[in-house]
């Protein structure tokens, strides 16, 4: 098995919806390929990705829930071109100032061990080579961490597996080092 390095973002549970929101805004959409996620206010939010099911790797037209948090999507997001897109890409995948690259993994998990209320959101590479891709490109990373930004992440890593982990964005105070620091009550 070769590299899997991934974009972690530790999200409040408030900022699922925003952040797939303002990923679907990045998708590069494959014909009528979707899958419908339903949060906990009954809201949903149609999603031009697949995700896996019992039958296969890639399926759409399914409709999972938000919660609790352990959605997988098979995403294609779109990221202004660099060169080191541009030399991983084939041509066809790129649109304008754009370039194209999928699949990758989005998983999310439940981290209310780090603080209540809080949710990871995993983009996971699907090859050794766009892992590499994920450490070299400037405008991935700057997507990454715009994301971050925008939806008030606690903080972002690109985890590089046995390497360990590269910080990109921990705002300050940063709630879950302030959660991780209170005193416990004795038992």
């Amino acid at each position: 098995m070769g590299l899997d390095y991934s974009f972690v973002l530790y999200v409040p549970r408030a900022a699922l919806r925003p952040l797939l929101e303002a990923v679907a805004a990045q998708a590069e959409p494959h014909g009528d390929e979707h899958t419908v996620v339903v949060f906990d206010d009954g809201r949903t939010l149609t999603m031009p990705f697949t995700s896996p099911s019992r039958a296969t790797l890639f399926t759409s037209g399914q409709t999972i829930t938000a919660s609790p948090p352990r959605l997988e999507l098979n995403t294609v997001i779109r990221f202004p071109a660099d060169e080191y897109l541009l030399a991983y890409r084939a041509e066809e995948a790129v649109h304008g100032s754009q370039v194209s690259i999928g699949i990758i993994y989005l998983t999310t998990w439940d981290r209310t061990n780090l603080m209540p209320g809080c949710v990871s959101v995993s983009f996971t590479a699907a090859t050794t080579s766009m892992s590499r891709l994920f450490v070299a490109s400037p405008s991935v990373r700057g997507f990454f961490i715009g994301l971050a930004r925008h939806v008030g992440a606690h903080l972002c890593i690109l985890d590089v597996e046995d390497d360990g982990f590269i910080a990109l964005y921990t705002p300050q105070p940063n709630p879950i080092l302030e959660h991780l620091e209170r005193p416990r009550p004795a038992a």
